[in-house]
């Protein structure tokens, strides 16, 4: 999961460093795409994780294994989030290293960096486990990935910032939590402004993570769609 992640982004980054290569003579437009593609890996994969598995489960029926397992739902919930999250960790650091790297070797606040990662894990990876409880099928994995996440990431600031992006887009990105993550691990990487401060993304994320969390763990209590 973590390696073509990590291929993906060098490829995508580098064709747009390539398209502007002659006002990219010192790599600031490589690492700078680095640097959003690592919070957008992180948040894919996080949400991939869970999904893969729990679809994985229902499809071969053997979802009642783990129901029957002596484990209640803050366990559940405990594993699939934190096993998430490591996906998107695994994914989204080598990424960021090569971001701080072609920028300069440490990045300006590398540890705020890893702390907003491991946020945005947590934060996506309860959707993972809403996505994988509700797709009963590979179609609605792919309509939900491709269709819904990846276009909110692209216009979440992953090729040029949401503040110059035209309404009514700007507006509509400054509520994606893609947004939060990417422009606040860009700043701790690579510098320059965002469109909010690292903290109030760190907050937001935290947010998120909580109230996901909470939903899933009652549609875990619930039983909904694990009883087949």
């Amino acid at each position: 999961m973590g390696a073509p992640a990590v291929v993906n982004a060098l490829m995508y980054s580098g064709a747009f460093a390539l398209g502007g290569v002659a006002s990219d003579d010192d790599g600031r437009v490589f690492a700078w795409m680095l640097a959003g593609q690592a919070p957008f890996w992180c948040a894919m994969n996080a949400v991939i994780g869970p999904t893969i598995q729990l679809v994985i489960d229902k499809m071969e029926r053997t979802i009642q294994d783990v129901v029957q397992a002596p484990l209640d739902p803050v366990e559940w919930l405990v594993a699939y989030v934190a096993a998430g999250t490591t996906a998107g960790l695994l994914s989204s650091l080598p990424i960021a290293l090569f971001a701080v790297v072609i920028n300069g070797f440490p990045g300006p606040a590398p540890l705020t960096a890893l702390a907003v990662l491991v946020l945005t894990g947590m934060a996506f990876a309860p959707l993972g486990l809403l996505l994988g409880l509700w797709a009963q099928k590979w179609d609605h994995v792919g309509a939900a990935l491709g269709f819904i996440l990846t276009p909110i990431g692209f216009f979440s600031g992953l090729v040029q910032p949401v503040s110059a992006m035209p309404e009514p887009l700007r507006s509509i990105g400054a509520f994606s939590p893609f947004t939060w993550a990417i422009e606040a691990v860009r700043a701790c990487l690579v510098g320059g402004p965002a469109a909010a401060s690292v903290a109030t993304a760190a907050l937001s994320l935290a947010g998120m993570a909580v109230f996901l969390g909470f939903v899933a763990w009652r549609v875990l209590v619930s039983g909904w769609r694990l009883r087949t």
